[in-house]
This record gives C-alpha cells, structure tokens and sequence, in this order.
C-alpha cells in the first residue's frame, strides 16, 4: 500500500509540471492582444520590460485569457507566469 501512495504522490508531481508545460501564449510576436490558453491552471501572468520592470500583471483563471497590451512599446519582453501550485514558466515575447 505504501509503494502506491508514493506512485500518486509521483503522478501528481508530474501531472502538475505537466498543466504548467501547457500553457500557451500567443501570438508571439504580438501587436495589440495576447492570449494566454492553460489547461485549467489558475494563476498570474506577468510582462516584464528588459529593465525589469512589471508593465503588465494579470490574473489568469480560465483556460483562454486574454490581454490588451497596444500600450506596451514595440520591442522584447519576458513573460512569468506562476500558477497556484507556486511552479513558474518563463519565456520572451516580441512586440512588433
């Protein structure tokens, strides 16, 4: 009953590594909108400039999310998003 319970507990590591692997944000490069798709993953998005600064925070909890960022300035950003098991992805996104 033991070895079970630990290949649950191991299921349940890698199902969740497996939601945050798929998490999708597109377009990329981007213009005005951005989407953010998730398989059921709650959790918040950040945008962050090549200075480090947070140009854009949002909340994300429901599985196609999307985002007005026409006021960000063409260029490169870094996306984090972190859901609510505190597991992170991070990834660059182009403003064209």
């Amino acid at each position: 009953a033991d070895t079970s319970n630990c290949h649950v507990i191991t299921i349940t590591t890698i199902s969740e590594k497996n939601t945050l692997d798929q998490i999708e944000i597109y377009p990329n490069s981007f213009t005005n909108q951005l989407f953010i798709n998730t398989n059921k993953a709650t959790g918040n998005i950040e945008i962050i400039n090549l200075l480090g600064e947070v140009v854009v925070f949002e909340k994300v909890n429901s599985s196609t999310t999307s985002i007005n960022v026409e006021k960000l300035s063409k260029g490169t950003y870094i996306y984090k998003f972190t859901d609510e098991h505190a597991n992170v992805k991070i990834g660059k996104l182009i403003k064209q």
